[in-house]
């Protein structure tokens, strides 16, 4: 997926562990580029480009269980 100036960006509060995690983290200037699912195990949720996650041994792709998101709001737009 590549993202460009037009695409919206969000600041999105997440918990881990399916909204278990007492641990709240904030990823900011997040892309929501689609979505992921797992019939193994029954797991579903966004599939974000958060840049700054990236370094040289990461892509700055991450899934994000639709439980443990918390609150998005959105930053940019078009």
């Amino acid at each position: 997926m590549t993202t460009t100036n037009n695409t919206p960006r969000f600041r999105i509060q997440y918990r881990k562990n399916c909204g278990l995690d007492p641990e709240m983290i904030t990823i900011e200037n997040a892309a929501i580029v689609g979505r992921y699912s797992s019939a193994d195990h029954h797991n579903e949720g966004f599939k974000i480009w958060a840049p700054c996650r990236k370094s040289s041994g990461d892509s700055g792709y991450r899934n994000l269980n639709y439980y443990g998101i918390v609150s998005i709001e959105i930053e940019t737009g078009r």
